[in-house]
């Protein structure tokens, strides 16, 4: 049995983005087609869609190379490559405090209270500077690598 609501969707015709003709998409669910709405008539289409090349200038100013891509590939910031577009995010702050999705109010996950340096330094003295794990001096620490 249809959902009622549903009906007026699996009737529904589609324009293919390659080709331009009208379609009915088959044995696809009607609450499939209203999340996912096809864009292409064929699997034929589709690809030719997807092989047709846009020939782009990279967005990150420091680099400015010609890259090949496909539509679905051309994104806010067109760059060459993932590298070049985490470089050009870091370098606007498109991710830096606020905006960035890991964001805790300005909250650092290794926060130990205001006066952590104070008592830092003084379990160091206290210590005379010996690890209190693996009995090694500071210097030695360094030394080793495992500071």
């Amino acid at each position: 049995m249809k959902s009622p609501g549903y009906s007026h969707i699996s009737r529904q015709k589609f324009t293919c983005q390659h080709c331009s003709n009208k379609f009915t998409p088959k044995d696809l669910s009607p609450s499939h087609l209203k999340r996912n709405p096809p864009k292409y008539c064929t699997r034929n289409c589709r690809d030719d869609a997807n092989k047709s090349r846009v020939v782009i200038v990279c967005s990150n100013p420091n680099c400015k190379k010609l890259k090949e891509k496909i539509p679905c590939e051309l994104k806010e910031h067109p760059c060459c490559d993932t590298h070049c577009a985490n470089e050009l995010k870091r370098a606007c702050g498109i991710f830096a405090g606020e905006n960035n999705p890991a964001w805790r109010g300005g909250i650092s996950c290794r926060y130990r209270g205001e006066n952590w340096d104070e008592q830092r330094e003084k379990a160091l003295e206290r210590d005379k500077y010996i690890c209190q794990r693996c009995g090694l001096t500071e210097r030695e620490l360094e030394l080793s690598g495992n500071t």
